[in-house]
């Protein structure tokens, strides 16, 4: 089955589709790829709590961010190459922003080298990672779930 389009859906639920072509296009020239870096961007309640959650469970570290009236608003964190922002977006509550429908719409894959010593590490911390298993499609993973309600899917062997 080949890929035809690429659809988009925004907060109302209206979806807007574009033809691969147009994307392909867009994406790559004939001197090569135009995009240089996907940079994930999520908006969590607490940024501050946030940073800390992602450096105890996958070991970003904060390259940089803003701050106003005395708390971070946003923050770009990294590890090696991969970045992650966090953006402060508090007009909703905690248990209102879980249960939007974004949150369970987005998964976070990382993949490891070392699939079981990030299990037990995580475990240990009390950030309780799911269960391992070996998907149909052969890949060993598990689940973690963020302070926002963000799932993560940990691969590796």
């Amino acid at each position: 089955m080949a890929l035809h389009r690429v659809v988009y859906l925004n907060e109302t639920g209206n979806d807007w589709t574009i033809p691969l072509s147009v994307l392909s296009h867009r994406l790559f020239t004939g001197d090569g790829m135009v995009i240089q870096r996907l940079t994930v961007l999520l908006n969590v309640e607490d940024v501050a709590t946030s940073i800390d959650f992602y450096a105890r469970a996958l070991g970003f570290s904060l390259v940089d961010s803003w701050c106003y009236e005395g708390r971070i608003g946003w923050a770009k964190l990294a590890i090696g190459s991969i970045e992650l922002m966090l953006n402060e977006h508090g007009e909703n509550s905690p248990a209102r922003r879980k249960n939007h429908q974004g949150h369970r719409d987005v998964v976070l894959y990382f993949d490891v080298d070392d699939l079981d010593s990030l299990w037990a590490a995580l475990e240990q911390d009390g950030l309780r990672p799911g269960v391992i298993r070996k998907e149909d499609y052969g890949t060993r993973q598990f689940a973690l779930v963020d302070l926002d309600g963000y799932e993560i899917a940990v691969t590796g062997n």
